[in-house]
């Protein structure tokens, strides 16, 4: 190994050697397959990058700039964006290409679905869908409903020609995706774009994903941005200046919140895009600090908040390519509000001012420490591991080799008990009474209930948010009442969503640890009993309890009897009829809301414990057949030759894993 080789280098050519090491030696195939699975995941290096935030928030335009090209489009339609990733690979003359992959009939129709649940009609077919939509004017509809009111026209106009694609994944050339993502009446069928940009300008394995709307109308891009939230390298949040949080900002911002807390790493980067605006640098600084409150109230204990103008930057950086570009000039002028006559300021002063630079530095040196430092980690558990294992082996194939006739059989006793004791193990697990399950449920237990209350404490908040003044500036107050339970309602659904994948996480951790620390004195026994060979280990396999079947049903209609506290907004307002309202909810809304929480958690509960089960099981029946193997192949001593490749074997981890 030589000394200027990258510490990620470095360990993979390690884990590589070990390998090799253990190839020719049949009781070591499971640690021979874990290291060259782990070498071949240090060599691909991938990292990932998620773009999180409102619909025109500067998602696009952050990616952009980044990039150093016009890639995305701009404000895609709100109620159809859909995901897409960007790789960068070979040379810059290598054409770009784009694979895109439609949604599901199934998943179309769940959309549809949910779109005329939320305008209160419900429909009893595909068919019978396609022909309401054509027939819905936004108008009839109050704000808030538009968003599904134009989803579904889109759907309507769009499936003549885009019903052969669905469920299908096809290859495009050039900027043809755009269309795909932008015109409303295609997008809204595609599902996912995978782009491989020519050029390294985002660095070798470095991957930006552009995320649907945190504010979007489909659920199921809820359930999206949970798993990147769990798997991604690091998350960009895009705040526009001018917006302050909304409840869709907060609630995705909540819920990030608790995934950092349960897997220890901080991975939030903020930033405030179109600081251009600011009037002054006090302005902007105000606005800089109310954001990081925000951040701080809803559990992100050390934001990194970076105000940034990405046109600016995109602008500065094609000015240093072509210095008269007269659309790059406007767009300078029109940012900055400078006059025609005035000068435009320095490249290096347009791009310090942007903020890109600094914030990119910033990411790239966390994405690098973060990446290696997770993979060195890795990398040392895994050859700590095989090395303990490859000792204990080669100690015990010695010394046995040199034990007497009565020696044996005193062990030959000792491990048939131990089967035995196994296999009882085994029944006590299949009958439900094991201990460790006991133990995980009381944790779960308060889990539940501590979910419930923190819905509790922001409900009186939540109502007052739906039931705000703004909203009864209206000749038809019964209409705002609906509208204003309907946002209610599905705000809370969200805050349930959003607790109960948080418990589903927390869950998933604590059953892996469960099921080491209840594996761990069985190999300690196995040790003791000379049995090290047989190469025991629980499944590393990590379980994911958080998947689709998450969702909470609320029916808002069911609460509309609180209406009843409403005769006027000034009564309502300044009278006693929001406090009533608020008391009316809390009986209904909220008790339903915790109700939900605990059917759902409950599902994540039983998927919990069957996981549980089935790996004990799998380990304690896999583990009595390997002694019984064992037993029964008479206690052959390998010859001198495999003695020798386990010493050999050995020797290099005590000398080359050390150093």
């Amino acid at each position: 190994m030589t000394e200027n080789m990258k510490p990620v280098a470095m360990w993979s050519q390690r884990l590589k050697e070990a390998a090799s090491l253990l190839e020719d030696l049949p009781e070591a195939k499971p640690w021979y397959k874990e290291l060259q699975a782990l070498e071949q995941r240090l060599s691909e290096n991938a990292q990932l990058v998620a773009v999180f935030g409102a619909f025109s928030a500067g998602k696009s335009s952050l990616i952009n700039a980044l990039l150093k090209e016009q890639l995305l489009v701009v404000s895609p339609n709100p109620t159809t964006a859909a995901i897409t990733r960007i790789s960068q690979q070979g040379p810059s003359e290598t054409p770009m290409v784009a694979k895109v992959a439609a949604k599901t009939q199934e998943q179309v129709w769940d959309d549809v679905q949910q779109a005329f649940a939320g305008l209160h009609r419900p429909v009893p077919d595909f068919s019978a869908a396609l022909r309401e939509a054509q027939g819905l004017k936004p108008a009839d509809f109050a704000p808030a409903a538009r968003k599904a009111v134009s989803f579904l026209k889109a759907v309507a106009q769009g499936f003549p020609d885009m019903q052969d694609r669905i469920g299908t994944e096809w290859t495009v050339d050039g900027d043809a995706w755009k269309k795909l993502t932008s015109e409303e009446r295609q997008a809204c069928f595609v599902q996912h774009v995978d782009i491989q940009l020519p050029g390294e300008a985002l660095g070798k394995g470095l991957v930006l994903v552009d995320t649907p709307g945190v504010d979007s109308i489909h659920q199921r891009h809820t359930e999206v941005a949970f798993n990147y939230m769990r798997r991604a390298d690091a998350i960009v949040f895009v705040l526009y200046y001018t917006h302050a949080f909304s409840r869709a900002d907060k609630d995705f911002l909540l819920q990030l919140a608790g995934v950092q807390d349960v897997v220890g790493q901080d991975k939030l980067f903020v930033v405030i895009n179109a600081v251009d605006l600011a009037k002054t640098p006090d302005e902007q600084e105000q606005v800089h600090e109310r954001v990081v409150r925000e951040l701080k109230g809803l559990g992100i204990h050390r934001p990194r908040v970076f105000d940034i103008s990405s046109q600016l930057a995109f602008a500065a950086d094609k000015l240093a390519t072509d210095p008269t570009d007269p659309r790059m000039e406007q767009l300078v002028r029109q940012r900055l509000r400078l006059s025609s006559e005035a000068q435009i300021p320095a490249l290096e002063h347009l791009a310090e001012i942007s903020g890109l630079d600094a914030f990119r530095e910033v990411l790239l040196h966390h994405l690098s420490m973060h990446g290696e430092q997770l993979a060195v980690n890795a990398a040392v558990r895994l050859l700590k591991e095989v090395s303990d294992g490859v000792h204990s082996v080669f100690s015990e194939k010695q010394e046995q080799s040199q034990m007497d006739a009565a020696a044996k059989e005193e062990l030959d006793s000792r491990r048939s008990d131990f089967l035995n004791e196994l296999k009882d193990m085994a029944q006590t697990v299949e009958m439900g009474k094991s201990q460790t399950e006991s133990a995980l449920q009381m944790e779960w237990d308060e889990l539940v209930f501590h979910a419930g209350e923190r819905i509790r404490l922001r409900f009186s908040a939540l109502v007052r948010e739906a039931f705000h003044p703004g909203r009864f500036r209206t000749p038809n107050p019964r209409q705002a009442l609906s509208d204003a339970l309907d946002e209610l309602k599905t705000t809370v659904v969200r805050q349930v969503e959003l607790e109960c994948r948080t418990f589903a996480l927390r869950a998933q951790v604590q059953a892996a640890k469960a099921l080491q620390a209840w594996s761990e004195p069985i190999a300690l026994r196995l040790q003791t009993l000379k049995l090290a060979s047989l190469n025991a280990r629980v499944s590393q396999t990590e379980p994911d309890f958080a998947g689709e079947s998450l969702r909470a049903q609320l029916t808002a209609e069911r609460y509309t009897s609180s209406f009843r506290h409403f005769s006027s907004a000034k009564q309502f307002f300044e009278g006693e009829g929001q406090a009533r309202l608020l008391e009316d909810l809390e009986q209904s809304l909220l008790q339903d809301a915790r109700s939900e929480v605990s059917h759902l958690t409950n599902q994540v509960r039983t998927f919990a414990v069957q996981w549980l089960r089935e790996q004990e099981l799998r380990f304690a029946s896999e583990l009595v057949e390997s002694i019984q193997e064992f037993q029964s192949a008479g206690h052959r001593l390998e010859g001198e030759s495999q003695l020798a490749l386990w010493e050999r074997a050995n020797r290099w981890f005590e000398l080359s894993f050390v150093s």
